[in-house]
């Protein structure tokens, strides 16, 4: 059994208009399979739910939101 090189599924960006925290997926198949379950955890835990995405990239309002994603989705 040999090592696997671990999935990368997110790219840490920053806005280049805002500075604000942002996510680039990378891993377009991992969303196709998720997006449901993401997009209802967006509008659970973020405050302007399912619109913090916009394309292959979701955004935050600060770091904490950020932490909490990839704590969920990493």
């Amino acid at each position: 059994m040999g090592l696997t090189k671990p999935v990368k599924r997110f790219q840490l960006a920053s806005s280049p208009l805002s500075g604000g925290y942002m996510l680039l997926i990378e891993d377009y198949m991992w969303w196709t399979e998720n997006e449901r379950e993401i997009l209802n955890w967006m509008a659970a835990n973020l405050p302007e739910g399912i619109d913090h995405q916009q394309g292959m990239t979701v955004t935050f309002d600060d770091d904490k939101q950020r932490m909490m994603f990839l704590l969920r989705w990493s």
